[in-house]
């Protein structure tokens, strides 16, 4: 199974997390429930902005979307006991999934501080 990979430590830097990560392309959808950019207060009167922005803009149900290609940081994982050993060799770490893309699975290794 293929998992992004991030470390707490490295949020700003974005740095390769770990010796087994790879860095592969991912597409990114940034969608806002309206259907048209005029109506976001942060493009109100500079509607181009949006356009400049991202590709394949479009409106699916009645949202309106854009995609990014972005380089993210992934690791195959292929059973518990493989999850396990990765927690063993680089300590705490958090799975949840992906806030830009729930069909995707995220592991961060916990390695700083990051509550406010």
């Amino acid at each position: 199974m293929e998992f992004l990979v991030k470390r707490t430590s490295e949020y700003w830097n974005k740095g390769k997390p770990c010796e087994e990560a790879r860095k592969e392309q991912h597409v990114f959808t940034d969608e806002w429930p309206c259907d048209d950019p005029s109506k976001l207060s942060l493009y109100q009167g500079r509607e181009e902005l949006w356009y400049q922005q991202g590709m394949n803009h479009r409106i699916e149900d009645g949202h309106i979307k854009r995609d990014f290609i972005e380089d993210r940081w992934f690791v195959s994982i292929d059973s518990l006991e493989d999850l396990l050993a990765f927690s063993d060799k680089y300590g705490k770490i958090i799975l949840s999934r992906f806030i830009e893309d729930p069909n995707i699975w995220e592991i961060e290794i916990y390695d700083d501080y990051r509550e406010l």
